[in-house]
């Protein structure tokens, strides 16, 4: 709002200082403000049944050709086989499947954990994940062991308004070679 001259304000030092009149005018403002300036938030901890935008899925589905949507609704599901919430895929075998999987971000954790052992019994999953590679999931299993794709930008689910408050990345998690040194058990 200052660079845009919406909001008088001058520099002084680091700091840019704006006179209380300017300020309070700016909390009183009308509807139809300028984009970005008291846009809804959205919340993607709220919601966890976002589907995957059409073409991140379709791009990933031509390299690994999936056969399971691995935590799917009903209103989401990209294949024709997936999971349910109430089919429960982190208790169900993924085996003989190239899965899919968009998992509730908040537990995602138990995804990658589930997706590590399937990985172990020769089953590739390909998971979109908040990219957060200071978690400790994420230093002690997808980190060490698994190919990890980082989005540009912030993803735009399909069905969003505003794109994701977070930077995304794509996990493939394949079964290890003779060659690779033993995974870490998941704790």
């Amino acid at each position: 709002m200052i660079a845009s001259g919406r909001l008088r304000a001058h520099r002084v030092g680091g700091r840019w200082m704006v006179g209380k009149s300017d300020l309070n005018a700016v909390g009183h403002r009308k509807p139809g403000r300028p984009s970005g300036a008291g846009k809804p938030k959205q919340s993607y901890h709220r919601r966890q049944d976002w589907r995957t935008p059409r073409h991140l899925f379709e791009q990933l589905h031509r390299e690994f050709r999936f056969t399971l949507d691995a935590a799917a609704s009903e209103e989401n599901a990209l294949l024709p086989v997936y999971f349910t919430e109430q089919r429960d895929g982190l208790s169900q075998s993924w085996a003989g499947h190239v899965a899919f999987c968009n998992p509730p971000f908040q537990h995602t954790s138990r995804w990658v954990r589930k997706a590590h052992l399937e990985a172990q019994n020769g089953v590739t999953t390909v998971m979109v994940l908040p990219a957060r590679p200071g978690n400790k999931i994420w230093q002690q299993i997808i980190l060490p062991f698994y190919e990890v794709r980082y989005l540009p930008g912030r993803l735009h689910f399909d069905g969003a308004e505003y794109p994701a408050p977070f930077d995304t990345a794509v996990v493939v998690f394949r079964q290890r070679t003779d060659d690779d040194p033993p995974p870490a058990a998941p704790k």
